[in-house]
């Protein structure tokens, strides 16, 4: 009696975890400038002759941001424990019978699994393996523009690396029988930033189009100062050619500074004065060479001529 009490409570200790066979554990590990995003597929199959309505299982590292998927869909979950190692409870979406398979996925942030020491980035992490799990693939993805450290033995252990052209990616695969010290599948990557040739051409590129930059806005900033500086002379030599008028003659050319190609008649409307006296006025300022008159049609627009 004393040895089934005791199996019994083997068998409550080792939990869904141990007891499920979990067909595939799949892994992938995305790293990016300052953190990093995994991805967890569990395909478990229930080898008890009992239903199973929630799954347990460790994580290694400081997780956040969790997010749950059962056969595809968020189902509830609760995190026990704290630190590097916590335990993901999730609550499965339906019943799972004797034989019945079931698709867990956890996507989360984990932090604290990568140490930089100079130009040099190490990345540690663990999986845990229990002995139900068959198949298990892992792949990492460096963040874009960095590879394997050269001239050390850059991964622990040993894995395939591949690149799509943009990242590199490292894979391992284990298969059953998985040997006993992988149960704690405990991976080192060690990576630096690449200088490449297309980094080096962006570089240069980009550094010709800053030059070029500064090169155009000082030469807005001159020209637009010798415009000014233009605009300051013709006003002071407008305002030297009002300040010899009459009266009434200033009265009018102010008018036409402000408003050149004004039409006649709107000048006699602006200034009150009557028709004979702004065509009189007009005529005068024309001889001067102050101003010209242009017909348009049956009326007169009236230009300021500005001469050195």
């Amino acid at each position: 009696m004393r040895v089934y009490v005791i199996i019994l409570v083997l068998l409550v200790c080792l939990g869904t975890a141990s007891a499920l066979q979990i067909e595939k554990y799949s892994a992938t590990l995305e790293l990016q400038k300052g953190y990093a995003t995994q991805e967890v597929v569990l395909n478990i199959i229930n080898n008890l002759h009992s239903p199973v309505y929630e799954f347990k299982y460790p994580f290694f590292g400081y997780i956040s941001n969790v997010v749950v998927y059962g056969n595809g869909t968020v189902i509830p979950f609760t995190i026990e424990g704290s630190g590097q190692r916590v335990y993901i409870k999730a609550n499965l979406s339906r019943k799972l019978g004797f034989n019945g398979s079931y698709t867990l996925k956890y996507v989360y942030n984990i932090s604290g699994i990568v140490e930089r020491k100079d130009d040099l980035y190490i990345l540690t992490t663990t999986y845990p393996l229990f002995a139900n799990v068959k198949n298990f693939n892992l792949s990492v993805f460096l963040p874009p523009g960095y590879g394997l450290a050269k001239n050390v033995i850059s991964m622990s252990p040993e894995g395939q690396a591949t690149s799509n052209g943009r990242i590199v990616i490292l894979k391992w695969e284990l298969h059953e029988p998985i040997p006993d010290e992988f149960r704690n599948f405990r991976v080192i990557v060690l990576y630096e930033r690449l200088i490449t040739v297309g980094n080096s051409l962006n570089n240069f590129i980009l550094s010709i189009l800053i030059f070029s930059m500064i090169v155009i806005l000082i030469f807005i900033f001159f020209k637009k100062r010798r415009f000014l500086d233009a605009l300051f002379d013709r006003q002071k030599r407008l305002k030297e050619k009002i300040g010899i008028l009459k009266d009434d003659e200033q009265t009018i050319m102010k008018l036409v500074i402000e408003n050149n190609g004004i039409d006649q008649r709107e000048i006699v409307r602006q200034t009150g004065f009557s028709k004979t006296k702004v065509s009189k006025i007009l005529s005068e300022l024309e001889k001067r060479g102050a101003i010209v008159k242009k017909p348009v049609g049956r009326r007169n627009k009236i230009y300021i001529v500005d001469k050195e």
